[in-house]
């Protein structure tokens, strides 16, 4: 790939479409169990999320999003 205009006339959008998108953190079936192990709270959850990507994970109250986040830091004990 060459460069074919000085960095500084490359539009934001440009940049974005030029730039591969690759993956920041991949998620591949993930389920969190409640505390006796019985329900899934989340069941084989799949999700990627790419760099130059804008990601909001939305829902009703007590949907999962916390449980989500949790997980994906390391705050949740692993089985």
């Amino acid at each position: 790939m060459y460069l074919t205009q000085p960095i500084g006339l490359i539009t934001a959008l440009q940049w974005k479409t030029t730039m591969p998108s690759q993956p920041l953190l991949q998620i591949r079936d993930l389920s969190i169990f409640d505390k006796n192990n019985q329900q899934p709270l989340l069941n084989k959850l799949c999700l990627t999320i790419h760099q130059h990507r804008t990601l909001a994970i939305v829902g009703e109250s007590g949907s999962g999003k916390s449980l989500l986040s949790k997980a994906i830091i390391g705050l949740l004990p692993p089985h």
